[in-house]
């Protein structure tokens, strides 16, 4: 994208030059050999008069041109921040509900359900913060549904009865892998749409 902005300034300059100069040129070839040098003065000092106004109407229109993609860059910078984040914080979560799970078996630090569901709720309001951006920019990328299938219809489905600590001892590593999986099998989806985000997001760089 900078690039191709240098490369369109460069033209826009590169035509404006072409232009000033074969004017000039063509004010001093029709005035060749007159007398009166006043005339061809007068004639350079309008084409120099129109051109300045000229000058100053392009630097304009360039400096407006340089904004407005600064804007669209800032946006784009945005949505890429709040995904790379919700995505890094998700795996997080999705790992600390793993190790919920499976404490009593790996001997880890206690964890309460209470952490794991406080950071899974953190992470879904990033996820539908960077879903309304989408929205408002036009982005062409929508996540709510995968959002709702991953959170409302997986996560959240997870009987009560799993969310004890002293529940889940009586359960092995299998039967414990079988509800981590279930709570989670609808993620991949979310995983490849903030991916593909991400990866709209360099391509406009």
């Amino acid at each position: 994208m900078k690039n191709d902005i240098v490369w369109k300034t460069t033209c826009i300059a590169g035509v404006f030059v072409l232009i000033f100069l074969i004017v000039i040129f063509t004010a001093i070839y029709s005035h060749w050999g007159d007398q009166n040098s006043q005339a061809l003065k007068d004639s350079l000092s309008t084409t120099s008069g129109i051109f300045g106004g000229l000058a100053t109407l392009v630097a304009a229109c360039v400096a407006a041109y340089l904004f407005n993609d600064w804007k669209v860059q800032k946006k784009y910078e945005i949505v890429s921040t709040l995904a790379l984040e919700a995505h890094r914080e998700y795996i997080y979560a999705k790992d600390k509900y793993h190790f919920f799970l499976f404490q009593h078996i790996y001997g880890t630090p206690a964890i309460t359900y209470k952490e794991v569901d406080d950071d899974f709720f953190k992470v879904i309001a990033k996820l539908n913060l960077l879903d309304a951006i989408l929205d408002r920019f036009k982005f062409g990328i929508r996540i709510n549904s995968e959002i709702k299938s991953t959170y409302t219809e997986g996560y959240c489905k997870v009987p009560n009865h799993y969310r004890r600590v002293e529940n889940l001892r009586g359960y092995n590593g299998d039967d414990l892998q079988i509800i981590f999986n279930n709570a989670f099998e609808k993620d991949q989806e979310l995983f490849k749409k903030l991916l593909d985000i991400i990866e709209k997001v360099e391509d406009k760089n």
